[in-house]
């Protein structure tokens, strides 16, 4: 898929996209000055062909994106601006219920290191992008209850997250300690069977070779 684009004032984007070589759609994107991106069509467009000029659209604004198939939030279709605001802010709700529970489900299973990297983190993040767009797009009674809700959900999730960090270390410790005194167990009898009876050689072998085996294993577990 190719697409090609045209640069015009006000922030107003004419894009072309290629999802096969014979045939192209224009999609035209207006980036508002709120952050909204309106997307207009001389026809009905599948899902994925508006996608991809979201996707390009984003990565040129937003140049901290790392993985350009990234899409946390899906598109909406909407007649007007505060429908599209109001869909919106129910996908921010729906992701309430699905970090918690999933971040919940791996924790349970003590998957902590998938659940710290892949659902806690992200979540928080998320939940931060909601409580900004609730204070951008909402007024009122109503701003102050998203915020509130979202804070909670994120709160709840720094728990989560401390747990997870808990349970990680307690992981690491745990092997570091057992391999410290696997290696202290096998570096006395090798060094028996090498020196034999000369004690203070055989001593000293197994006093190097923990102290390496340690400082290796320090470096290991604390080196980021």
């Amino acid at each position: 898929m190719a697409i090609r684009r045209i640069l015009h004032p006000n922030h107003v984007w004419k894009i072309r996209v290629h999802p096969e070589e014979d045939k192209s759609h224009k999609v035209l994107c207006r980036v508002k000055n709120n952050g909204l991106c309106v997307f207009e069509a001389e026809e009905k467009l599948k899902f994925g062909i508006l996608s991809a000029a979201y996707r390009y659209i984003r990565d040129v604004y937003h140049h901290h994106i790392h993985h350009s198939e990234d899409q946390p939030l899906q598109l909406v279709e909407a007649e007007k601006e505060e429908e599209a605001i109001e869909k919106i802010i129910d996908q921010y709700r729906r992701k309430i219920i699905y970090y918690n529970r999933h971040a919940h489900s791996f924790l349970k299973e003590n998957e902590y290191s998938y659940a710290f990297e892949e659902i806690i983190s992200p979540g928080i993040g998320e939940m931060n992008y909601a409580k900004n767009f609730a204070t951008l797009f909402q007024k009122g009674d109503k701003k102050n209850n998203l915020i509130q809700t979202f804070n909670n959900s994120v709160n709840s999730l720094r728990a989560l997250r401390d747990k997870a960090k808990i349970n990680l270390e307690k992981s690491s410790d745990f092997w570091s300690h057992f391999l410290t005194l696997f290696v202290i167990f096998f570096g006395s009898l090798g060094s028996v069977a090498i020196f034999g009876r000369e004690p203070i050689f055989s001593l000293s072998f197994s006093l190097i070779v923990t102290f390496l085996v340690i400082v290796s294993l320090y470096i290991w577990v604390y080196k980021d």
